[in-house]
């Protein structure tokens, strides 16, 4: 949460899930975009509930850089944490600057909390190798994320980066179409509210050639 509502609520109303494929520069890095790291509250009432890297570190967690190597119960870190940190602090910024800007642009001053933005991450001296046996860890979890991928789907659609080739939800092979992807034509795409746009996109191109029978459907 920012300024006492929830961060999505932010980004439909600054226009940040609006956003479509074909204004970005590069639409592959769009759709490789990391997702939003959020924690979720029973209520929103909850103060000082915020689960974010200060947080853990405080807690006792260290906070590495990517994990480059393995050997045995050895594994080693690249140098790349402090550069990560700075990026991830400076994207926030421009985000939350966005957002003040939203509220000073729309007279929401008083009808939100005051602007009280986290603290940077002090990652101090990260070190780049670990003895996992000599730490006494005994478990080391993998949380990687997932990448397109559509075995079953046997017809020549799909891209190099696995996403399925598409237009609005129209893909090269006539009768098949698809919502729900990452990115796919608007930045919500991917989320229940979002893929509904993609939806009637395919319901339109539908009542417009394959299936007239459509047309009388009310489109939502």
């Amino acid at each position: 949460r920012y300024r006492g509502m929830d961060v999505h609520w932010w980004l439909d109303q600054t226009g940040r899930q609006s956003r479509t494929i074909d204004t970005v520069s590069d639409p592959v890095a769009a759709r490789r975009e990391p997702s939003f790291q959020l924690a979720g509250r029973e209520s929103c009432d909850v103060r000082g509930a915020d689960i974010d890297l200060n947080t853990l570190q405080a807690a006792g967690v260290e906070v590495a850089g990517r994990l480059q190597t393995s050997d045995g119960h050895r594994v080693g870190f690249a140098g790349d944490l402090p550069a990560t940190v700075r990026e991830a602090d400076v994207r926030l910024g421009r985000f939350l600057d966005l957002v003040d800007r939203h509220v000073e642009s729309s007279n929401l001053t008083a009808e939100v909390d005051p602007a009280d933005r986290p603290a940077p991450l002090r990652v101090g001296d990260p070190r780049d190798r670990m003895d996992l046996r000599a730490e006494g860890i005994g478990t080391v979890l993998l949380a990687t994320g997932y990448s397109p991928h559509h075995p079953w789907l046997r017809v020549p659609v799909t891209g190099p980066d696995g996403h399925i080739r598409q237009v609005r939800g129209a893909t090269p092979s006539r009768g098949l179409y698809v919502v729900g992807q990452r990115f796919q034509h608007r930045r919500d795409s991917a989320t229940v509210d979002g893929a509904q746009h993609d939806a009637h996109d395919v319901v339109s191109h539908l009542c417009r050639g394959d299936s007239p029978a459509l047309c009388g459907v009310e489109l939502r």
